[in-house]
């Protein structure tokens, strides 16, 4: 098995000047047995900008014994967010899911999917196959959403959007391929 304990892992930019940060609690994957379910757990800090989370993973793992296909059953992946530039300073999800992906059809199922991030909710199947056209199946409920707090309120543009805005209506498209 893996089992990795706190961990940091720190990432600087020097063109931006700022430091991204992983700080892994754990990462544990049990014995793993071909074609048998071995935990794997995942619990990790990120601070990212003005950005900070928490994510905790838990499922499940079955790969098969030829190796056709992956199982990620029981998922469970919840993530906290907090900063200033999230609706209301904080946003949480919550993705549960059983999830199949066969290798040689390169096709991903999602049975008994459900998202939730903060009161938005959505539940249902899914299936995505990526072969010379991607074919995306899905049959999904929600319940009712209010996206409001996720909307920028009047007069809260800021002035770097503003100024963006502005750049890219005075600048002249490239046609020198024309010629």
């Amino acid at each position: 098995g893996v089992d990795i304990i706190n961990t940091v892992i720190e990432i600087q930019d020097l063109t931006t000047d700022s430091i991204s940060k992983i700080d892994i609690k754990h990462i544990y994957l049990d014995e793993l047995i071909l074609g048998e379910a071995a935990d794997l757990s995942i619990l990790t800090d990120l601070q990212i900008a003005q950005t900070e989370g928490h994510i905790e993973l838990q499922s499940k793992l079955i790969i098969a014994p030829d190796f056709s296909s992956v199982q990620l059953n029981n998922l469970k992946l919840q993530s906290d967010f907090t900063g200033e530039d999230l609706p209301q300073g904080k946003i949480s999800s919550t993705i549960k899911s059983n999830i199949y992906y066969h290798l040689p059809s390169k096709k991903a199922q999602l049975k008994k999917f459900m998202l939730q991030v903060d009161k938005l909710n959505l539940t249902g199947t899914l299936s995505l196959q990526s072969t010379d056209k991607t074919r995306i199946r899905f049959t999904l409920q929600g319940n009712h959403w209010d996206l409001t707090p996720y909307l920028p309120q009047d007069g809260a543009e800021n002035d770097t959007t503003a100024d963006k805005k502005e750049t890219v209506a005075m600048q002249e498209p490239d046609l020198s391929f024309l010629h």
